[in-house]
């Protein structure tokens, strides 16, 4: 476990949310809860990463912190890339899924993308399943803050 040093100055400064993954099932009459990864800015080094859960039928969240190599990124940003996930918006040919809402949003030159499965191409799970794979890599006790 990784102990948060609080003299730094730069953990006075506002993270800024870089990227969110959301995942949640839909379509049922039942609060099934939800699963997201927000990633926010650290330093030059490294990036904060939280992992948040709100469990089926609960009213509280929990919440993890971790601190990950700033290379984390640039691993999304590569598939964001190759997948032009910037395009999917776009076009009208895509559909979405029933049963289940993904959702990821990224900062890209000052502004925020939002893609989801309500519009995404055919292999827009597969996508989106990708980015939590290589995100959820740093879920351990060894990139996780205590406080």
């Amino acid at each position: 476990m990784i102990f948060r040093d609080f003299s730094r100055k730069k953990y006075n400064e506002e993270p800024v949310m870089l990227m969110d993954y959301f995942e949640k099932v839909v379509g049922t009459p039942m609060d099934m809860g939800h699963y997201e990864l927000v990633i926010r800015s650290f330093d030059e080094k490294y990036l904060l990463l939280e992992e948040l859960v709100k469990a089926e039928g609960s009213d509280n969240e929990t919440k993890k912190t971790y601190k990950v190599p700033y290379n984390l990124k640039n691993e999304i940003m590569k598939i964001v890339e190759d997948e032009k996930m910037d395009k999917w918006n776009e076009r009208n040919d895509m559909h979405g899924i029933v049963g289940k809402l993904y959702v990821f949003k990224y900062l890209q030159k000052d502004t925020y993308i939002r893609d989801s499965s309500e519009h995404m191409p055919e292999n827009g799970v597969k996508v989106f399943n990708c980015i939590k794979s290589i995100i959820s890599k740093y879920l351990s006790d060894e990139y996780e803050l205590t406080f």
